[in-house]
This record gives C-alpha cells, sequence and structure tokens, in this order.
C-alpha cells in the first residue's frame, strides 16, 4: 500500500494526492485513485474504470 501511496504522490497532481504514506487504503487513498483512473487509459488506450480497485489495468498505468 505504501508504494502505491508513494507513486500517487509521485505525481505531483493535488487530486492524486492519497494523504499521509501511512500504509493505509484509507479515503484518500481511494480518492486519489479514483483520481486517477478518472484522467488515465490503460495499455490499449481505454479510460480506467473509476472505481477505486487498483486492479492489474491501474497498476500497469501507474507504473507508464
Amino acid at each position: 500500500m505504501r508504494l502505491l501511496q508513494e507513486i500517487l504522490k509521485h505525481y505531483a497532481d493535488p487530486q492524486l494526492d492519497p494523504g499521509a504514506i501511512d500504509g493505509d487504503f484509507g479515503p484518500h487513498t481511494e480518492t486519489a485513485v479514483r483520481a486517477f483512473q478518472a484522467s488515465h487509459v490503460d495499455f490499449n488506450g481505454n479510460p480506467l474504470k473509476a472505481d477505486g480497485i487498483v486492479g492489474p489495468k491501474t497498476w500497469a498505468a501507474l507504473w507508464s
């Protein structure tokens, strides 16, 4: 969880700020994940589903 929070912080976008890097998937992290998903696409260029779930497509987009 800390890695996810650190990656989101790396984007330096206030909408993607998960709050404290504490390893807890709390409301701030979920909001940041949803914001990331709403503004990014998967490896095929399709919009990510902004469901707050960090599945394979979201992980791949986070690393691209």
